[in-house]
């Protein structure tokens, strides 16, 4: 990945392919994924700048799971990390983790 090259070298050490958890995000633009709140605001970001902000949305969320050696120690093999971006909590998800000023 150009810009998370961490992650996306955990990814492909456990051999797990971002099309497995990103294709649901992408189609139902995230209303499956995030809460209510935080889906509103990517949609009104979505409908203003179009397309690109999914991909943007896509990355902070990779961030915020994966992003520390911590994260990544925490979550290895192909089941589990299918399984945590499947698995969302509101609490890491929240519009102001998200979306910062």
């Amino acid at each position: 990945m150009k810009y998370l090259p961490d992650v996306g070298r955990h990814l492909k050490l456990h051999k797990v392919d971002a099309l497995l958890f990103c294709v649901e995000w992408f189609m139902s633009i995230f209303s499956r994924t995030l809460p209510w709140s935080c889906v509103l605001r990517v949609w009104d970001i979505f409908f203003f700048e179009g397309v690109k902000v999914l991909f943007r949305v896509a990355l902070g969320v990779l961030k915020l799971i994966l992003g520390s050696k911590k994260q990544r120690l925490k979550y290895e093999g192909f089941y589990t990390i299918n399984q945590r971006f499947r698995n969302l909590t509101v609490k890491e998800t929240h519009e102001d983790i998200l979306f910062p000023l």
